[in-house]
């Protein structure tokens, strides 16, 4: 029995270091080897709508080849969607109109739309697999390294061909593995780090008997033969690395115990056994890699990610009202997840992000009501608020952090708050975990802002309702907190 090898080449012009001049220069460096690769080994290519849409402003000559090996069976198209979205972080319908909109480009470009998808960035929850269940997909291609070490319960040996996950809603989708480690070892070897004979001798070790196929590489293609510029210790000056990977490719291709496979060959591997739960509560969200490819990275680690995430869902709010492809597509690419890592300052320019006005209100004094109770605890430095909608206990100590919330809808059971030092009985949990706070690491300046600070509180009123409010002046300037009570909406 031979092991069937396999790849998925990540496609990625919206690579956030990557400049929109540098296009020619990627599809030069990077794509069309890929194509002359492809001619003589089964490979799978992964890319976005706006990527394949970016190839054919500037090379239309290759999307024209990429359909000849298409339709000859040369290679293997693996959707990813019209942008690279962090699903998990995404709502729903936007995750549903990006995975549409991509497919019905793919089928007017090249005359196909894939069955098996690409997760975006890796990152992964039970919930988005429905939402790939419902755009028709068969399968999904999913890093291993990750679930793998978040469920005690998973064997090594379902690494070794093509498994079944189980999405939130108990329905199944069928898994392709990537394998970080994999992908990783095969860069070093390409960037020169390993030799040949080094990274055949890796295949050798983690080639167990009985394996059927295993993901030899399922990352980014413009990292070889170019750098995209994120880190000092990039090459300056690289060539003849997609030479090396051809000549590994040819090299493996000889050897009698192994074979090269597309990915939707895989599925014929797969065999009805009991579905893999991908995630659990410990790791609601599987993502690649290390640690520092969390969720965060994606979503607040760059050029004011606050500030273009709250457009995003301004715009979401809008288009369930009235709405087109063309909008949707436009937030979808808004939502990209590489407007919010190395964004060069360039593309940050070209965002054109609108300042968010202030929302403070205009304080007026308050006038007591009779159906609106307020008690301060003055040993505890505690405000209680009681109305007939909403039960609201703010800590002065703490710079009015929410101490407990409660709605009559839901029998005034407290539904977010603080978890006090104790809380839980763990040390690694051994703080205080509070809702409705600013923590500020500055790196730049090596401190932390906070305004867990001692306040004194003040009771005004907007348009009829009730509003408790504190300012603090913080290193980074002053701040003011506010609390509106609006029937059983608390708006902050």
């Amino acid at each position: 029995m031979t092991t069937a090898l396999y790849t998925v080449f990540h496609l990625n012009l919206a690579f956030s270091s990557i400049e929109e001049h540098q296009h020619s220069e990627v599809i030069q460096k990077c794509y069309w080897p890929l194509l002359q690769i492809a001619q003589d080994i089964p490979i799978g290519i992964e890319m976005t709508a706006y990527t394949l849409e970016g190839i054919h402003a500037v090379a239309p000559e290759w999307v024209t080849e990429f359909k000849a090996l298409l339709a000859l069976g040369k290679c293997e198209l693996i959707a990813s969607g019209d942008s690279q979205i962090i699903g998990p972080l995404i709502p729903a319908e936007v995750n549903r109109a990006n995975l549409i909109l991509g497919q019905d480009y793919y089928q007017k470009m090249l005359g196909i739309k894939p069955a098996i998808a690409y997760i975006n960035e890796q990152a992964v929850s039970a919930g988005l697999l429905d939402i790939y269940l419902d755009a028709g997909f068969e399968a999904v291609v999913v890093e291993w390294d990750n679930p793998f070490s978040h469920n005690p319960d998973w064997q090594p040996e379902f690494l070794e061909r093509p498994q079944s996950l189980i999405s939130a809603s108990g329905r199944c989708i069928k898994v392709i593995w990537n394998h970080a480690i994999a992908f990783q070892k095969f860069q070093r070897y390409v960037h020169g780090e390993l030799t040949e004979e080094d990274y055949l001798q890796y295949l050798l070790k983690v080639l167990k008997q009985g394996t059927m196929a295993f993901p030899v590489y399922g990352s980014d293609a413009e990292i070889f033969d170019f750098r995209p510029g994120r880190y000092q210790t990039e090459a300056s000056q690289i060539s003849g690395e997609w030479q090396r990977i051809k000549q590994l490719f040819n090299s493996i291709k000889k050897i009698p115990e192994y074979r090269w496979e597309y990915p939707s060959k895989l599925l014929s591997l797969w065999q009805p056994s009991a579905p893999l739960r991908l995630t659990n509560a410990q790791h609601p969200v599987s993502v690649k890699k290390q640690a520092k490819y969390n969720l965060c990275r994606w979503g607040l680690s760059g050029r004011n990610d606050l500030l273009l995430n709250t457009q995003c869902f301004q715009r979401l709010a809008k288009l369930k009202s009235v709405s087109s492809d063309k909008e949707w597509r436009d937030l979808c690419r808004l939502w990209a997840s590489d407007l919010r890592t190395h964004l060069t300052q360039n593309r940050y320019d070209a965002l054109k992000l609108r300042c968010v006005a202030s929302q403070r209100p205009h304080f007026t004094p308050w006038q007591p009501a009779k159906d609106i109770l307020i008690r301060y605890d003055e040993a505890r430095r505690r405000l209680h608020i009681q109305t007939p909608k909403i039960h609201l206990s703010l800590n002065g100590n703490r710079g009015l952090a929410i101490d407990s919330l409660a709605f009559a809808s839901q029998a005034f059971e407290s539904v977010i708050g603080t978890l006090s030092h104790g809380h839980f009985d763990h040390i690694s949990y051994g703080a205080d975990f509070y809702t409705n706070h600013l923590l500020l690491e500055r790196f730049r300046d090596r401190d932390r802002v906070t305004d867990l600070n001692r306040v004194e509180y003040q009771l005004s009123e907007q348009d009829g309702c009730l509003v408790i409010y504190c300012h603090q002046s913080l290193k980074i300037g002053g701040i003011t907190k506010w609390f509106k009570l609006d029937g059983e909406k608390l708006h902050t």
